[in-house]
């Protein structure tokens, strides 16, 4: 082999395969990150929405106590506009839950100066001016961990009774949320409900939450539309401390959960055996290296579920991808930002066609976000390794040396490497 040209040795972690090319080659990234708001202490508690055709972002401003929200001023996030201060009442604005409620944005959240749960949606369809929040539940301290979606043409919220260990769940009365039903309390047996994930499943609302009593991940579905009665609740995991940071959506028909196992302090992801949840599949640990699987949210991604998460033992934003559409398989977690403390709080969705996650900067306390040039967002590195005289006829050394040289890293990041020859 003369060496006269330049040959990339594609080597992807976990794989046996050396892909040889002579030509360029053509690799998915993740977008450099963006600071969306760098004002004091911003960021925490964020939810990640396309609102009118480009990303938008609710979050919690810590400095202020305030509830906040942006809207990018094109369709992937590149640029963003001013941000707005939603409400300003007091201690207001933590775990916000943003969506589209006819036609316009709309943000539940917990009032912790009161101990409420509030609703708010803007007035009109990109969310520069917001009509007067709601209090939608006010008897003891309520409204942890809310989670909103449309139930049937009217926005509901799931949320935590702190005071009395509930999971509870309401729904408006009509499509915009002006007025609200008497809330439910769904499960009631010993401390429950943290962490909620309310989504509709095979045509009525459900719920995955964290039952702390038992330090087990479960799910509850309603036996109707509405959410006006619910089913008995299943215990998904029960196996060690597990079910915080739950997500759930519709994966292939069936509803599945992305959360964290706190005993094992790994990344967890289950599917239901079925499309209502009666039965569930066996949990897979997807990402057991370190302490990971912190603010776990789960979407699909071009039609197979991901996962974007933090890492807290190298303090990174990292996402992992299934290579199928139940989740039965899964690609290498790819670290998206590594640049100091990051990625708290993290909300993921398909942003223009591609994956985008906003989440909070706990080193520079920013909000930041990320978008993929790819709908799969497998990022590949490039390393360089010269040679700087005769040729590549000893190829199979080279390779050893990459891959003994590299294989730290490859176990957590795809990599490219160049053999450069004179």
């Amino acid at each position: 082999m003369s060496g006269r040209f330049p040959t990339r040795i594609v080597l992807l972690a976990g794989l046996a395969l050396l892909l040889l090319v002579s030509a360029g080659i053509a690799y998915a990234a993740w977008n450099t990150p963006v600071s969306v708001d760098t004002s004091a202490d911003v960021g925490q508690h964020t939810s990640l929405a396309v609102v009118n055709g480009n990303p938008a972002i609710s979050y919690y401003d810590s400095s202020n106590k305030d509830l906040r929200y942006v809207r990018a001023t094109d369709s992937t996030g590149a640029t963003w506009g001013t941000p707005v201060s939603v409400d300003t009442s007091g201690d207001v604005g933590w775990y916000t839950s943003l969506s589209v409620v006819n036609g316009h944005p709309a943000i539940s959240y917990f009032d912790s100066g009161n101990g409420n749960l509030n609703y708010v949606r803007a007035t009109e369809p990109t969310g520069s001016s917001w009509d007067t929040p709601v209090s939608i539940d006010t008897t003891g301290i309520v409204g942890l961990y809310t989670s909103l979606a449309l139930i049937n043409g009217y926005p509901a919220i799931s949320y935590y009774d702190s005071s009395n260990g509930n999971l509870k769940y309401v729904r408006a009365t009509d499509a915009i949320g002006s007025s609200w039903d008497t809330p439910i309390s769904i499960d009631t047996t010993g401390n429950v409900g943290l962490y909620t994930s309310l989504t509709v499943i095979n045509g009525n609302p459900a719920i995955s939450y964290h039952d702390e009593s038992n330090q087990d991940l479960k799910y509850v579905r309603a036996t109707e539309a509405n959410g006006t009665t619910w089913g008995t609740p299943v215990s998904v995991d029960t196996i060690a401390n597990v079910g915080s940071y739950a997500s759930l959506a519709s994966v292939n028909g069936n509803p599945a959960i992305a959360y964290h196992d706190i005993s094992n302090k790994d990344l967890r992801y289950v599917r239901a055996a079925d499309a209502i949840g009666a039965t569930w599949g066996t949990p897979v640990s997807i990402d057991t290296t370190g302490d990971v699987g912190f603010y776990a949210f789960l979407a699909v991604i071009s039609g197979n579920p991901a996962i974007s998460y933090y890492d807290s033992s190298n303090k990174d934003l990292n996402y992992v991808r299934a290579t199928d559409a139940s989740g039965s398989a899964w690609g290498t977690p790819v670290d998206v930002d590594t640049t100091g403390d990051v990625g708290f709080y993290t909300s993921l969705a398909v942003v223009n066609g591609n994956p985008a996650i906003s989440y909070y900067d706990n080193g520079n306390k920013d909000l930041k976000y990320v978008w993929a040039s790819d709908p799969t967002a497998i990022t590949l590195e490039r390393t360089t390794v010269r040679k700087t005289g005769g040729s590549f006829s000893g190829l199979g050394a080279w390779i050893g040396l990459l891959l003994l040289g590299s294989a730290a890293g490859l176990a957590r990041r795809p990599a490219i490497f160049e053999l450069v020859g004179r």
